[in-house]
């Protein structure tokens, strides 16, 4: 059993690629860096407000 999650579903794409450490401390944020121009910025709202307008 893998202690992450993330760590799960890459092994099931990469297999024995995957280093046995994992994706590492800080892939989201390399994750981001990679995908930036693909990536935008929002501000969420909830659900109250979201049925009143």
């Amino acid at each position: 059993c893998k202690e992450n999650k993330h760590d799960t579903i890459v092994e099931a794409r990469l297999g024995d690629k995957l280093s046995s450490e994992g994706v590492g401390k800080n892939w989201t944020d390399r994750f981001a860096e990679k995908h930036l121009d693909k990536l935008s910025r929002y501000w969420s709202r909830s659900l109250d407000s979201a049925l009143i307008t």
